[in-house]
């Protein structure tokens, strides 16, 4: 069985959906659907929660809003962990969950980029501002994802969803009227009259307006096996470099992000769940359980995570630094890896290499190629 929570950010309560995929309708090709929820809970505090849903362990898919401060999303996901009959909980970005929900372009071919609209946006109310993510349905590719606030903010995030991850890139400069056409349809859940106006002065007519944010967010949550051949472009998992260096899911807060680390000599890059799970990365056929760290960078490399995926490293001055392109799974969609590849001319070395004899046969297209 499975819950679907979704907070309400100004008090102790939340809705929640309850849904067993065993019972999926056939429509479904066996997966859950808005359809196959058997109870809704509206309104109830978290701590009731648990025992409404009743005995037997439940997973547990929590929306989070993009506002929601790191120290905020730890202790939500904290407690929903610590709360007896949960089993597992999978935190993802409220405008992910509507995503997942009104997802309309089908995947692309591999390696093909179209010339007509590309993306996909989807912009959810979030306190005085809204959340929006930008799906690239080209690449399958969550290429934004961002607090918007004025024209500037949502012309700015629509254009980094152009962004291709591991081989090249769509032009992402110019003007607004060239970027536009790459839009493909617009869906906003929730905004308040002045925020949809400057939905439809951005974009035009046409712009899909929908008023109930927990219905459409508790939808998405059901549906996220929407986006297993998709990727995201910031951490959806714990990052961990070496043992005691953690950085938690989440997306950036800016274009990048620095961190000054401390490690010992053969330490590694690795991921993990919120739940501390391992997760594996892949490039191409081959599966690891992370990546060396070059020695060749000392005790105290600086990280950076940029948002276009990239996660480098720097030693010393004169030392080529450590340089990684990956692409994040959308946590609850199913696929239960990260994608790596080098990011500079300098190969990357896994850690425990082995072949994946479960790789599909036509893996997603940042997968291929040489691991280094």
């Amino acid at each position: 069985m499975r819950v679907a929570v979704v907070p309400n950010t100004e008090n102790d309560r939340c809705s929640a959906a309850v849904w067993n995929d065993d019972s999926a309708t056939e429509n479904s090709a066996g997966h859950a659907d808005p359809s196959d929820i058997v109870v809704l809970h509206e309104d109830v505090e978290l701590d009731e929660l648990a025992r409404m849903v009743g005995p037997g362990g439940a997973q547990v898919h929590c929306a989070l809003a993009l506002s929601a401060s790191p120290r905020q999303r730890r202790q939500l996901l904290q407690r929903l962990a610590d709360t007896q009959g949960f089993s597992q909980v999978t935190a993802i970005e409220s405008p992910v969950a509507a995503l997942a929900h009104t997802l309309s372009m089908p995947p692309a071919t591999d390696d093909v980029i179209f010339e007509g609209p590309v993306l996909q946006v989807v912009a959810v109310a979030d306190g005085c501002d809204c959340g929006v993510v930008v799906a690239n349905t080209s690449t399958r590719t969550l290429g934004a994802i961002s607090l918007v606030a004025g024209r500037d903010d949502l012309e700015s995030t629509v254009s980094k969803g152009l962004r291709g991850p591991l081989n090249g890139s769509i032009a992402t400069t110019g003007p607004w009227s060239t970027l536009r056409r790459s839009v493909g349809t617009v869906t906003t859940v929730g905004l308040s009259a002045a925020q949809r106006a400057l939905f439809d002065d951005t974009f035009g007519p046409g712009v899909d307006h929908r008023q109930n944010v927990e219905a459409t967010v508790r939808d998405g949550l059901v549906q996220l096996w929407k986006l297993a051949p998709w990727t995201a472009l910031w951490p959806t998992t714990r990052v961990h470099l070496g043992h005691g260096w953690t950085r938690q899911p989440g997306p950036l807060r800016g274009g990048f992000e620095e961190h000054i680390t401390r490690l010992r000599s053969g330490a590694t890059v690795r991921f993990s769940s919120v739940v501390g799970q391992p997760v594996p990365v892949r490039a191409g056929s081959v599966s690891a359980t992370g990546c060396s760290i070059p020695d060749r960078l000392g005790t105290q490399p600086r990280l950076r995570l940029v948002d276009d995926g990239r996660l480098l490293m720097y030693g010393p001055s004169g030392v080529r630094p450590f340089a990684a392109q990956l692409e994040w799974p959308i946590p609850g969609s199913g696929r239960g890896h990260v994608s790596i590849r080098s990011a500079s001319s300098a190969s990357i070395e896994l850690a425990d290499p082995e072949i994946d004899v479960t790789t599909p046969s036509a893996p997603a297209r940042s997968e291929r190629g040489s691991p280094n």
